[in-house]
């Protein structure tokens, strides 16, 4: 059993509380609130939101899972599991400023063992996704998208280290609204294969995936990792593989933002990365250049997502995490290189893609006590295609700690953004100043 009651600022307060039973029969309920009365999000009429409402923005969400698991007398395993959440937001804008949304989740899956070296799994679900948005209260619209799927997955192990999966999926989508949409169904047929197999330093894995899409057509796509052993707790890869994304429902016809012209983005990559374990860490770098054709991304002009014929995203990653003693401590740097290879605006960067990233994460563990903080900088970015709109630079720094007061209750403690960083992810749209937060939980193992 576990519960968390939290209060901060801007009238921030969550609740959640749950359990977990571990017996042949797992039961697990979960239910969560969050609220805040927020804060003025949109900086004025200039853009962003295109209109001045200087007022807070609030918001509130509840939401209830509940999952079940049994082992059956057959050996099988059988799995059923439901979400439902509810929220309000408030926000500013010209054609709405308000948005009650409701989700529902439910779905099964059972896992049958026809021999030792073969399981098979099916798996059922539908999910529900409406919104109303009001304008002052007095209704504008309303859209609802509705997916069923259903998968057959079967995992036959080859040797001792060969792995070979294949199945099939289908999704398909509605979408209901007051606005008529000349497409308000689809559906996707999914055949998919993959093989993993290690032998001594060297390892493989390739995928396979077709897909016949109603609304945009047949796709394939696949890819394919080598990797080496090449030293004690050192291994290099190589990955290269394509991919194809449907723009979603909301993608395309929601309200205010859709665009029904949207056409399906398909890309490749290829991926070089080397990993060396240490003692008591890590390490990673990886190397990586995707080249798009049709990527989605937001174009402030037309409010709303649109294609670019061509994209390039290349860049560098890497990770470090070490511990020792009392001390843990992690950070990831990213460094980009985006450009439009297309269009009017060739060779300048994609929107909100920072061109630096990194993150620094360190704490020490006191006993019944302990500080960490957290460290993350952004680099410069543009927030729309033409790139003239700038996005600065900017560093945030939060500071966490913890008091253990007896072996199930614990105090936290947090403060965000303690330099008051002013910055915005999105042009016209402030993020939050300083805040500070504080939480009781409670946890109890069965």
């Amino acid at each position: 059993m576990s519960a968390k009651s939290s209060l901060g600022t801007d009238g921030f307060r969550e609740l959640t509380a749950g359990f977990v039973s571990n017996s042949k029969v797992g039961i697990s309920v979960r239910f969560s609130y969050l609220g805040s009365d927020g804060f003025d999000a949109c900086t004025g009429a200039a853009g962003g939101c295109y209109v001045d409402e200087p007022d807070r923005d609030g918001h509130e969400k509840s939401a209830l899972a509940v999952r079940f698991d049994r082992q059956l007398s057959t050996g099988a395993e059988l799995g059923l599991h439901f979400m439902y959440s509810n929220a309000d937001t408030d926000y500013d804008g010209s054609f709405s400023n308000q948005t009650e949304t409701a989700m529902r989740v439910i779905g099964g899956r059972l896992v049958l063992d026809p021999s030792t070296n073969w399981r098979s799994t099916v798996a059922v679900g539908q999910s529900l996704d409406g919104a109303e948005d009001f304008k002052d209260r007095v209704f504008s619209s309303r859209f609802e998208t509705l997916r069923n799927s259903l998968s057959w997955q079967n995992d036959v192990a080859l040797g001792s280290t060969g792995l070979l999966t294949a199945g099939v999926d289908y999704q398909n989508d509605t979408v209901d609204s007051d606005t008529v949409f000349a497409v308000t169904s689809r559906d996707n047929t999914g055949v998919f294969i993959q093989y993993q197999k290690d032998v001594e330093r060297y390892g493989v894995q390739w995928a396979l995936r077709y897909d016949d899409n109603e609304q945009f057509g047949d796709y394939t796509t696949g890819s394919v990792t080598l990797g080496v052993d090449t030293g004690k707790d050192q291994r290099a890869t190589v990955f290269y593989g394509t991919a194809f994304k449907a723009p979603t429902f909301n993608d395309l016809y929601y309200p205010s933002w859709g665009s029904p012209v949207l056409e399906p983005e398909e890309s490749n990559t290829v991926d070089l990365g080397y990993r060396v374990l240490l003692p008591g860490g890590r390490w990673t770098v990886n190397v990586f250049q995707t080249n798009i054709d049709e990527l989605i991304a937001y174009d402030p002009i037309a409010a709303g997502p649109a294609n670019i014929d061509q994209a390039q995203i290349g860049g560098v990653e890497v990770g470090l995490a070490m511990s020792g003693d009392a001390w843990r401590w992690s950070s990831a740097l990213t460094l980009l290189d985006t450009e439009q290879k297309s269009g009017a605006n060739r060779g300048r960067e994609l929107p909100r893609r920072p061109s630096e990233v990194l993150s620094l994460n360190i704490s020490r563990d006191l006993g019944r006590y302990g500080t960490g903080m957290q460290i993350t900088f952004n680099g410069k970015t543009y927030d729309d295609l033409a790139n003239t709109s700038l996005l600065d630079r900017y560093v945030v720094v939060d500071l966490v700690g913890h008091w253990k007061m007896t072996d199930n209750w614990w105090l936290n403690g947090k403060i965000k953004n303690v330099f008051d960083e002013d910055y915005e992810t999105a042009a016209y749209y402030r993020q939050p100043g300083i805040g500070c937060f504080v939480s009781v939980s409670y946890k109890k193992s069965e």
